[in-house]
């Protein structure tokens, strides 16, 4: 299968007719933008054109009939590796995985694309808690019985009253390990067996199968990724230590994970948002940095339709806002996942979010200073002060800013300082 790698928004995959060892055919791009229809993705963020393939906002990985595309971000290193722990690191971040730095150091991520490293880190987990014993709960059954168990199920009995038998309807609990969050750790498994290029992998997401062959196998299909990502199991002292490898389950299945059959052929996809991705980091950043986050707040709205004092016309919902105590002025952090520049007049800053950033300005009289936060990349110069690239204050208040930084997301402990340096 040929594997292409390309980086999020800074790079792309040519499309000639015959295709190539670093290229899409004509048939295999046909084929992305069917996938593309097929799973509503943003057509505007996979731009599929002519002659190359560019994805913007969207990282992750997508394996086709006999291709695969891994789309990573951008970072300072030219190194794969390296830019896969920076997304495994945002993911776990983002809450979306649970993974420590010195297991993400233990993973041959060089190899591996982002695929097989979170069917790697799913199988071993399972397989580390399935060795200690399966999780058993109790289950509702219904059925004929020759002596009653439970208790008789009436209405089931009153259909079945004009039979001429002896046996009982019984309504009853069993203790069974055929439950839906062993379901859906083992709906797991089989997709990594099926969908797996690394035998090792596969042979141990087969073993782990083995804890599991009391349990029905349910094929991974779209009522279950929908029921996954809805209802989450009940955890408690019991079953908690399968919560992480659910998590996982739960990523490799979900809708994120869409997995279907295109012309006959096996796809799926892991795909995420960077613009989310991005938020979610920002938010872990600015609760060590400080007590007080609210995420989303919506205690505010810009207009209210005449006639009607509880319908707003537009909700106003900040990314993050931070009150610091002591009298002193709150402040707002709205992340925007875009690309700005030195080179450009007021870096490239659009003038919708101008307004967004003026409207939280007004309509919050206890927030001093609105931030909005970029991504760092090369095009833009680090002032020497570490201060804003940008700042303003509204006309005859100057206690009411807007200032624009930019995050280097590659080093944690420097985006954490950074992060302090905004709001303090």
């Amino acid at each position: 299968m040929k594997r292409l790698i390309v980086t999020e928004c800074y790079g792309a995959i040519p499309i000639s007719r015959q295709g190539g060892s670093g290229a899409l055919s004509d048939r295999q791009a046909d084929e992305l933008s069917q996938y593309v229809e097929r799973h509503v993705l943003d057509a505007d963020l996979i731009r599929i054109g002519r002659d190359q393939v560019r994805f913007v906002n969207y990282v992750g990985f997508l394996r086709m009939s006999d291709y695969s595309i891994e789309v990573l971000p951008k970072v300072h290193a030219d190194n794969l590796g390296y830019s896969r722990k920076i997304l495994l690191r945002m993911l776990a971040r983002s809450g979306y995985l649970e993974i420590s730095e010195s297991e993400a150091d233990q993973l041959e991520i060089e190899e591996m694309d982002l695929f097989e490293i979170l069917s790697l880190l799913y199988v071993r987990r399972v397989t580390r808690e399935l060795v200690q014993g399966v999780i058993r709960t109790y289950v509702s059954v219904e059925d004929e019985l020759q002596t009653l168990r439970g208790r008789i199920n009436v209405p089931s009995q009153m259909r079945t009253s004009h039979r001429m038998s002896t046996a009982v309807p019984c309504i009853y609990d069993e203790f069974d390990s055929n439950h839906e969050l062993n379901q859906v750790l083992k709906a797991a498994l089989v997709k990594v067996v099926r969908l797996t290029a690394q035998p090792r992998i596969r042979t141990m997401a087969a073993h782990a199968l083995t804890y599991l062959e009391e349990v029905d196998e349910r094929a991974v299909v779209a009522g279950l990724r929908a029921q996954i990502g809805k209802r989450r199991p009940r955890f408690d002292r019991l079953n908690r230590r399968f919560e992480p490898s659910w998590k996982l389950a739960h990523l490799l299945l979900s809708e994120n994970s869409p997995s279907s059959r295109l012309g006959g052929q096996s796809t799926s996809g892991l795909l995420f948002k960077m613009n989310e991705l991005f938020e979610h980091y920002v938010g872990f950043l600015l609760r060590q940095a400080a007590s007080d986050v609210v995420t989303k707040d919506r205690s505010k709205k810009l207009l209210v339709k005449d006639g009607n004092g509880k319908q707003g016309v537009f909700q106003l919902e900040p990314d993050y806002l931070i009150s610091k105590g002591n009298g002193e002025p709150s402040i707002i952090v709205d992340t925007k996942w875009k690309v700005i520049s030195s080179k450009l007049p007021r870096h490239g800053v659009q003038r919708e979010d101008f307004y967004q950033m003026y409207a939280y300005l007004t309509r919050y009289p206890e927030v001093g200073k609105v931030i909005l936060l970029y991504p760092h990349h090369d095009d833009v110069k680090v002032l020497d002060d570490n201060g804003p690239s940008e700042a303003w204050h509204l006309e005859g208040e100057p206690g009411k800013r807007l200032q624009v930084y930019t995050l280097d997301y590659d080093n944690e402990e420097e985006a954490l300082e950074r992060v302090k340096e905004m709001i303090f």
